[in-house]
């Protein structure tokens, strides 16, 4: 191996380390009520590590991604007349599929800092609490099968209370579409290849780069090998300075292009008021879903008006997306003949549990093309996927981190790499069950 020394000292680390809670709140309050917060927060997870070897002992490693399991399994049992294609247009055909993604993506995923299920339970665990979590009267009878214990009224309200406020920000997305409109607002929009959630670190290229081997080089073979060419490569990360390899822009840009005709305005406008009107009153007849969905329906509508040519070519996602759900905006965009494309810059997202067990909603994953390491990834994901996809590319993700240069000798060489250790209380506080991704392991 042959690396350059980087002297550590001399790099800023910008990066803010998140606390658990609501990190974003902090900085709105005095140092005395932030210091009081993270003292019951530190009880808190105290609580949780304790619950979670109890939990640990009588249920197993895996017990969280069996109750998300059941979720899966579950039917919503929703009549087909009672979804509105004001909110999920003409493509959406399996509509419960989608709204079950989105829940288990924002409810249930173990990494939502806001809420999160499994430290619930590894709470409820220790205290022998009834657990209070927004949870909807059909998921509640799968943890009391369970034996979670949940506080049912609380729980109907924490729900309805997160509905409100997807609802609240549906109409804040639809606010700033129409603020947009009034000041003819200008996104300097370039048609190419939108990486979503884009790491800055795959940034690190230069001149000397090799196409073959870089955190790219799955879509030059894309383009290569069916003899088609694209020029822009446009990512979501701002203040990164734009720059140009081999023909092919590197830039920050929009995922959509927000400069629309007259009549699509109005169109979008009357749509705003029907959608708004429409899941406020279904609300209250008990049809939450639109409410939950009304912020990806700004999105839909927005690709459902737009021109072909003003939507990019192929739209990529990533881990960092979250793997489950397939945002409703991408159904439209595939009718205006636009690809969405799911690739993988790490094969770490399997649940490092003793029994083999797939990610939480491995089975609703539903996405058209996946890009793929290479033929085990793919036997793996068509065995555990129900959905049929089709695979663009074989090949690697590298990701640069920019912290080392790794210069390839010229003799046959062997790289054995592992995911970075995290510290036990991280990993028991978010359910990472999982012994063996220990330090000693890891280091053996």
């Amino acid at each position: 191996m042959q690396f350059s020394k980087i002297d550590s000292e001399k790099i800023k680390l910008k990066r803010k380390v998140y606390w658990y809670g609501f990190n974003y709140l902090y900085k709105f309050l005095p140092i005395i009520v932030e210091k009081k917060i993270k003292k019951i927060f530190s009880k808190k997870l105290f609580f949780i590590q304790k619950g979670f070897d109890i939990t640990l002992k009588n249920n197993g490693d895996d017990f969280y991604f069996k109750v998300i399991n059941d979720i899966e399994n579950t039917s919503l049992n929703i009549d087909k007349n009672k979804f509105s294609k004001v909110i999920f247009g003409e493509y959406v055909k399996d509509k419960e599929l989608l709204i079950k993604q989105f829940i288990i993506s924002y409810f249930f995923h173990p990494m939502r800092r806001e809420i999160s299920i499994p430290r619930e339970i590894l709470k409820s665990s220790k205290s022998k609490k009834k657990i209070i979590y927004p949870i909807d009267i059909k998921f509640i009878t799968i943890f009391e099968k369970n034996k979670i214990l949940v506080n049912k009224l609380l729980s109907f309200f924490l729900w309805y209370f997160f509905i409100i406020l997807y609802y609240l920000n549906g109409i804040r997305k639809i606010l700033l579409v129409l603020l947009k409109f009034i000041i003819n607002y200008d996104s300097k929009f370039k048609r190419g290849i939108f990486f979503s959630n884009l790491p800055k670190e795959a940034l690190n290229l230069n001149k000397n780069y090799n196409i073959d081997e870089n955190y790219f080089s799955f879509i030059y073979l894309y383009f290569k090998k069916n003899k088609l060419s694209f020029s822009s490569i446009i990512h979501s990360l701002k203040n990164v300075p734009n720059f140009k390899i081999e023909n092919v822009e590197y830039s920050y840009g929009q995922k959509f292009d927000y400069r629309f005709r007259n009549n699509q305005k109005i169109d979008f406008f009357l749509w705003a008021l029907k959608s708004i009107l429409l899941s406020l009153f279904d609300l209250f007849k008990g049809r939450w879903w639109h409410a939950l969905l009304l912020g990806e329906a700004v999105d839909r509508k927005i690709v459902e008006i737009s021109d072909e040519k003003k939507l990019h070519q192929i739209y990529s996602f990533n881990n960092t997306d979250g793997l489950v759900y397939k945002p409703m905006w991408t159904y439209e965009a595939k009718n205006k003949g636009s690809k969405s494309i799911f690739y993988f810059y790490s094969l770490n997202f399997l649940p490092l549990t003793k029994v083999k067990i797939c990610p939480e909603g491995f089975s609703l994953i539903n996405w058209d093309y996946f890009s793929v390491w290479g033929k085990n990834h793919e036997s793996y994901l068509k065995k555990n996927i129900k959905n049929k996809f089709d695979v663009i590319s074989y090949k690697p993700i590298f990701l640069n981190t920019g912290y080392i240069e790794f210069k390839i000798p010229k003799e046959k060489f062997v790289t054995i790499f592992d995911i970075t250790p995290a510290r036990p209380i991280f990993r028991k506080s978010n359910y990472f069950s999982s012994e063996f991704a220990d330090t000693k392991n890891v280091i053996k």
